[in-house]
């Protein structure tokens, strides 16, 4: 029976503390320090009100229900991807006499030329991807060309044959 009243006591006192917190926002003029100091009292009942029934209550501890083994799943390895060999990349189909760009995919290093045939072209830059890149390529001269990147010391680091067109 008491513990019914203290339910409808508290769900009243809550009500008017919403109310408060409603009335602290509105322009009330000198009525806001009046609502503020109101919204504390209640604020403070009920926190008595709630510490009351948590005295009157017994206290049990709840049953702990028994924990659930579940499998775990072994990870399946993922396959690794076959690297591929870095290889030269070019934008567009060559036409003699109009300009391409060259890539090559491996990681930038310095001193790497592009060559066609016997010709070197010029030294590649480094790419925004950390690739090596030549733009605006020019070759005066239709028919088969091969195509290499070649360090400092004149290894070939990878090779392409293409078709220019006329």
């Amino acid at each position: 029976m008491q513990s019914m009243k203290h339910s409808r006591l508290k769900t009243v006192l809550q009500f008017i503390s919403g109310l408060l917190a409603i009335v602290k926002w509105l322009p009330v003029g000198q009525w806001r320090q009046i609502a503020v100091t109101l919204s504390a009292i209640v604020g403070l009942l009920l926190s008595m009100l709630t510490k009351c029934e948590s005295e009157d209550t017994p206290s049990q501890p709840a049953p702990t229900p028994a924990p659930i083994i579940t499998p775990s799943p072994t990870p399946t390895p993922t396959p690794k991807p076959t690297p591929r060999p870095p290889r030269i990349l070019i934008d567009r189909s060559v036409v003699a006499l109009h300009p391409f760009t060259v890539r090559y995919t491996a990681p930038f290093q310095y001193n790497t030329h592009l060559w066609a045939d016997k010709y070197r072209l010029g030294y590649m830059g480094k790419d925004v991807d950390g690739g090596h890149v030549l733009y605006a390529v020019v070759l005066n001269t239709a028919g088969k060309r091969r195509l290499t990147v070649r360090n400092d010391t004149g290894n070939v680091l990878a090779s392409e044959d293409i078709e220019v067109r006329p």
